[in-house]
């Protein structure tokens, strides 16, 4: 072959060589370029999965159970909180410091409440050896201590008012949840007064002797408590006829119209402080008269009745005249409305026996009905 026949079989085989070249190159592109592929394909798959609806309202589901879960826990533990709160707070009425912490302590024992270390050691000092619990009851008298204050004074007190409130129950007194708290003090400005705002009564050791006095001072924390009206509220009327209910009660109670012979016979070398057994009337007195002066007519009226149809049911129709009024009427401070009653109540659980005699009683005394 020629030189010039052997330079056309290279260029051709040169040629096919380069062919093969390229033909390799081509499928190691296209092979890496199906690779690439076949790799998004799987992480489409793969996010595929996460991204699935039964499995989003899967992941769903798991947080609103722990987000339901995590709230509940926190519910439980705030109505804990207030459980333990109720509980301390009834734990301390008992008006006793001692009584009170060994209720705490007990509360404490029985994982009612948590104390700490720090809070329960005191309440163990104060309550003494083999402490037993004692929480008072709904609508009771709590006694708060004092030196003037013996074991022996509580528990004569304590039966006293427990007997007087039973007569007030027979009158028609529900008690309520409310507590009177009870001091008695060696001396006291006026010898007792009832503090209305925080149902606290407070009695010199000297009016204790006298269950008038003691007796008057619960009836004022019944009687106020009876009518919705803010006492401010109260005119120069309504305040002189509770003045009169209030010495009334108690004398009617004890049979005697004579208010506080004890008392008054050792603090006044008096025969008493005012006597019911009276045929005073309201035009004896100014108009701007003490409401204690005006409540001894008042209560000379309630008397008089009690002579006249007997104590059971002169207590009943004063009594529940008393708990009928409402609080337009006390605050119209027209005495009136009170007879009105009296003889409402005359009619409703007596058949209009009395009313003849009541309004006879009232008019003689100056009252115009």
């Amino acid at each position: 072959m020629s030189d010039e026949d052997n330079n056309i079989l290279k260029t051709e085989d040169n040629i096919e060589i380069q062919k093969l070249l390229l033909d390799q190159k081509r499928l190691e592109q296209e092979r890496e370029l199906k690779l690439k592929e076949l790799e998004i394909e799987r992480k489409q798959a793969v996010r595929g999965q996460w991204t699935a609806p039964i499995l989003v309202a899967l992941i769903g589901g798991i947080i609103g159970l722990l987000s339901n879960f995590w709230s509940s826990y926190q519910n439980r533990a705030l109505e804990r909180e207030k459980q333990e709160g109720t509980l301390i707070l009834e734990a301390i009425k008992t008006g006793q410091t001692k009584q009170a912490a060994a209720n705490l302590i007990f509360l404490d024992n029985a994982k009612l409440i948590h104390l700490t270390e720090e809070q329960r050691k005191p309440l163990v000092d104060e309550a003494g050896k083999n402490p037993l619990p004692s929480l008072p009851k709904a609508g009771g008298i709590v006694f708060q201590p004092s030196v003037a204050l013996t074991p022996e004074l509580q528990n004569s007190l304590e039966a006293s008012l427990n007997s007087f409130q039973k007569y007030l129950q027979n009158l028609g007194y529900k008690s309520s949840d409310s507590q009177i708290s009870v001091e008695v003090q060696p001396e006291v400005k006026g010898d007792a007064y009832y503090d209305g705002a925080h149902n606290h009564m407070v009695l010199s050791q000297a009016a204790t002797s006298d269950l008038d006095i003691v007796f008057r001072e619960y009836a004022h924390y019944i009687l106020l408590s009876l009518i919705k009206e803010p006492f401010q509220n109260w005119g120069q009327a309504y305040r002189s006829i509770e003045s009169g209910l209030a010495d009334y009660l108690p004398c009617s109670f004890g049979g005697n119209p004579l208010v506080a012979e004890t008392f008054a016979k050792q603090a006044f070398n008096k025969d008493y402080i005012r006597n019911l057994q009276n045929e005073r009337k309201f035009s004896d007195l100014p108009a701007n008269a003490p409401e204690q002066l005006l409540g001894e007519i008042w209560g000379g009226a309630f008397w008089e009745m009690r002579q006249q149809f007997g104590q059971a049911i002169a207590d009943k129709l004063l009594f529940l005249a008393w708990t009928n009024l409402q609080p337009t009427e006390i605050r119209n401070n027209s005495a009136t409305n009170y007879v009105n009653k009296l003889l409402e109540m005359d009619r409703d659980i007596e058949d209009g026996k009395h009313i003849n005699d009541i309004r006879t009683i009232f008019e003689r005394r100056g009252l115009k009905l």
